[in-house]
């Protein structure tokens, strides 16, 4: 009985790795529609920003361009903050998300970059700490782009 049981297990065990790699799938066009509407009312609801414009490119990477209403130092973190959490909450409902990539300024005059990896993101919940190690690297990333 010790013997079958151990096979159906190892059995399960290989058909749950054989679903693995179709649960990364590209996401549809109507997940990647509702995703950039939530991450644009969010970001624009806050009242940080003048200009929010997600993107899902064909890898499931998340483009986030933005423009801060303040422009301080102290706004600009916010803002990135703001940026970081919205990617954040698109994981946690969509695993799916590969990489994130934010652009300040508009799609077509980008003053800088950041970025963050998938990888950097634990599964399950964030101490404080962790979010505000979260933003510092991914400040950390910086690139100008003018």
């Amino acid at each position: 009985m010790r013997i079958k049981a151990r096979l159906a297990f190892v059995i399960a065990l290989l058909a749950l790795g054989s679903l693995l790699p179709m649960s990364a799938m590209a996401l549809s066009d109507s997940d990647k529609a509702a995703i950039k509407l939530t991450i644009s009312a969010a970001l624009n609801d806050s009242g940080n920003f003048d200009y929010v414009m997600p993107e899902i490119d064909d890898e499931n990477n998340l483009d986030i361009w933005y423009v801060p209403k303040k422009t301080d130092s102290n706004a600009s973190l916010s803002a990135l903050g703001l940026v970081v959490g919205s990617y954040l909450g698109v994981i946690g409902s969509n695993p799916d998300i590969s990489d994130a990539y934010f652009f300040i300024g508009t799609q077509d005059d980008e003053k800088g970059s950041f970025n963050c990896l998938r990888s950097w993101i634990p599964n399950g919940e964030m101490t404080d700490e962790e979010l505000s190690a979260l933003v510092l690297k991914v400040l950390g990333t910086f690139k100008d782009l003018t």
